[in-house]
């Protein structure tokens, strides 16, 4: 297997890096047409998206990740003949800190969350400003541009490489899955050199890594016009958590940013950010595209 980290050092300089922009079929189904895959997920969840479940949505973390995930994977089924099989676990318990928290006592990310202490036990917690505009420790410009910018603490090319990067130290014997899930509780960031402009995605993956993350606090429906998030029901932030998924799982297997037929609703170009349950979200041109082999060399066989 060619080692991930040669593939996501390849891609780090961002051009590669797929940002996610976010009825029914009208397709027949092509599954009985694929042989039976099954694509092996390693999905990770950390402190801020545990918060945010808790605090926000009164929800078990685990729990709402495992039904959205399992919500979300039925088109891969429906469609490809694929079984995606997921694996869960805390981001801390896999790698450590993220870098959104690195930040030492007294110190913090202010706009990112801050210190508090529990009047009953006297213990120190994050408190999460799960909807702030993010980090403001750096100018945007300096948001991980390349490798020797720290960038800011929810800057999502810093994430997708370092989640890369410590995959690629682990022996392929040990590492068994064949992509990486992050799930965040806080806006994620980057900055765009060739646009000069900075931005936060609801998603982003780097299939050279085949790693993806979702910013999970997004609710695609009751955004306002000026794209900042507004109020929405636990439900709406579920479907939404599946869209991005979808969309950023996608792109692992070839698929770009809306080029899609105008008359075609598709993940790739949000035509199913509000559909409850849609079994066919790809439209022909992405169908014709989809890489669906690309992980059949390293497809664990089934016991």
């Amino acid at each position: 297997m060619v080692t991930r980290l040669s593939r996501s050092i390849a891609a780090i300089g961002l051009a590669v890096i797929m940002i996610c922009m976010f009825a029914f079929p009208t397709v027949a189904s092509v599954a009985a047409a694929q042989p039976k895959r099954i694509i092996n997920v390693q999905v990770i969840y950390d402190e801020s998206f545990r918060a945010f479940a808790l605090n926000e949505l009164g929800e078990n973390p685990l729990q709402r990740l495992r039904a959205a995930l399992k919500y979300a994977a039925y088109p891969y089924e429906r469609i490809w003949n694929v079984d995606l099989r997921f694996n869960f676990q805390t981001y801390e318990s896999m790698l450590g800190s993220p870098y959104s928290v690195q930040p030492a006592w007294p110190d913090s990310c202010s706009a990112l969350w801050s210190w508090q202490t529990d009047p009953q036990t006297g213990e120190r917690y994050r408190s999460w400003n799960h909807y702030s505009d993010g980090c403001t420790c750096l100018p945007d410009d300096e948001c991980f541009t390349d490798l020797n910018t720290p960038g800011h603490h929810n800057s999502a090319p810093r994430l997708l490489h370092e989640i890369a990067s410590a995959i690629d130290s682990v022996p392929d014997s040990f590492y068994t899955f064949d992509a990486t899930a992050c799930f965040v509780g806080h806006t994620i960031c980057l900055y765009q050199n060739e646009y000069e402009r900075h931005r936060k995605p609801a998603g982003i993956s780097l299939p050279a890594g085949d790693v993806l993350v979702v910013s999970a606090i997004h609710s695609f429906k009751n955004e306002d016009t000026s794209g900042q998030l507004a109020f929405y029901t636990p439900t709406e932030n579920f479907m939404s958590n599946a869209r991005i998924f979808q969309h950023e799982f996608s792109h692992l297997f070839s698929l770009p940013d809306a080029l899609c037929p105008t008359d075609e609703p598709c993940i790739m170009s949000g035509g199913f950010d509000n559909i409850v349950l849609p079994y066919d979200i790809w439209c022909s041109r992405c169908k014709s595209i989809f890489n669906i082999s690309k992980y059949d060399s390293e497809r664990i066989p089934e016991q």
